[in-house]
């Protein structure tokens, strides 16, 4: 079963942070960019503990 939806992972190290998309998310900016804005706030604010 393909899991399906508008999601990101995030992982690294303190300093050293990444997130990788996947492409729905990408594809969905042209039509909703603050939705995509506020789902990468998310992960970044998860990865970094604040």
């Amino acid at each position: 079963m393909v899991k399906t939806g508008l999601n990101a992972v995030t992982y690294g190290r303190p300093g050293r942070y990444a997130v990788q998309l996947d492409a729905c998310l990408l594809k969905s900016y042209s039509s909703d960019s603050e939705m995509v804005r506020a789902v990468l706030l998310s992960w970044l604010t998860s990865a970094t503990g604040t």
